[in-house]
């Protein structure tokens, strides 16, 4: 499976893009883990999951999961962000990565064949 990336800002326009890519052309896409996981949380009582100290961690577990369901299929996958972008909030927060993120980050050197 060839998995491609789609990476950026909040609001920079990656779902709508991806949207287009699955309803239009028929591609398969994977959607972004972060909004799935706030939805989630939220529904649960947390009103701002991003805070604590493990929601990276969660949202790495959702994407590996979505990742490795299309692993032997056939073709390419368009993917709304990757398991990479969420060092950068690491970072942003000023956090060490956890080990699960810094294994993760171990096992994408050469998981995408594209990011845009």
């Amino acid at each position: 499976m060839e998995k491609i990336i789609l990476t950026g800002a909040p609001g920079s326009g990656k779902s709508s893009i991806l949207k287009e890519l699955e309803y239009v052309y028929g591609e398969r896409i994977i959607p972004e883990a972060a909004e799935d996981v706030i939805k989630y949380l939220q529904a649960r009582g947390d009103p701002e999951p991003w805070k604590n100290s493990d929601f990276q961690d969660k949202i790495l577990r959702l994407q590996i999961q979505r990742e490795r369901q299309v692993e032997n299929l056939e073709g390419r996958v368009f993917i709304d962000r990757g398991i990479l972008d969420g060092l950068a909030y690491y970072q942003i927060d000023r956090r060490e990565p956890t080990l699960a993120m810094r294994k993760a980050i171990e096992e994408s050197v050469g998981r995408y064949a594209g990011v845009f």
